[in-house]
């Protein structure tokens, strides 16, 4: 082989090894910015799950301080309505002690 016709074959082969690396550090530079991209949409799905249970966590905690509050109205009520029952069923023991030793 002619010494020019391999220095011509090398050059071409050194061309497209150069090509070759282009495109290689070309799609490492498009999956650099897709995997930047995938985690920045991952860090905000991650931001939106948090904030929804931190909201069920208030929400949960709001729910059981209200049926405490109710809770603790219908015991306010049952006490009430127990001192009133007592009251009463003491008058009518008072009548009716009266009536059995008359």
């Amino acid at each position: 082989m002619d010494e020019n016709k391999i220095i011509e074959m090398l050059a071409k082969m050194n061309d497209r090894n150069e090509e070759r690396h282009k495109e290689v550090m070309q799609g490492i530079q498009e999956t650099r910015q897709a995997i930047t991209e995938t985690n920045e949409r991952m860090d905000e799905g991650f931001k939106e799950v948090t904030e929804r249970f931190d909201k069920l966590e208030l929400l949960s905690n709001d729910d059981v301080v209200a049926i405490l509050k109710r809770l603790e109205k219908n015991t306010s009520n049952l006490s009430q309505d127990i001192e009133t029952l007592s009251g009463l069923y003491g008058k009518h023991e008072v009548v009716i002690n009266r009536i059995k030793n008359n």
